[in-house]
């Protein structure tokens, strides 16, 4: 069997991309590959230390030594110029919260853009998060819930 991985899943380019992130950050902690647990190993106050056990599986690698938490975000090359939208990444509103609940309590959240060609190369940029460089992607109501709120406007 033959693919290609720039036409596969995103949870395929996903994965490739945490592994390739993994590979560059040494001292960071694939979450994929750990328990929470390993986080006893470091004196991380109590509100921190519940923060990153409760959302152990949001983010993507983590280094509690430095007090940062690495998203990744894996993507194919594009010849053309994307414009507006097109060119950023989609978030849900729920990171967005998350992110700034590490914020307040002292995390420095990154964002690892993986950029994927197809000669085998990949470029990685690391940058500080910010949420104007992403597109926050709102979910459509279930049908029951625009039922719902159709009936409440007409009432």
């Amino acid at each position: 069997m033959y693919g290609y991985l720039t036409q596969s899943d995103a949870n395929l380019k996903g994965e490739v991309g945490e592994v390739i992130t993994k590979h560059h950050l040494k001292e960071a902690i694939f979450t994929k590959q750990f328990h929470h647990t390993i986080l006893k190993k470091f004196n991380l106050a109590k509100e921190r230390l519940d923060f990153l056990t409760e959302n152990w599986n949001s983010f993507d690698l983590i280094d509690p030594a430095s007090s940062i938490i690495y998203e990744v975000k894996t993507r194919n090359f594009f010849n053309r110029q994307l414009k507006g939208i097109q060119n950023k990444i989609v978030i849900t509103p729920n990171f967005i919260e998350l992110c700034e609940k590490a914020t307040i309590l002292g995390f420095s959240v990154k964002v690892v853009d993986i950029t994927l060609f197809s000669n085998w190369k990949y470029g990685m940029i690391i940058r500080d998060f910010n949420k104007d460089d992403f597109w926050v992607h709102r979910p459509r109501p279930s049908g029951w819930e625009r039922q719902r709120r159709s009936k409440s406007i007409n009432d």
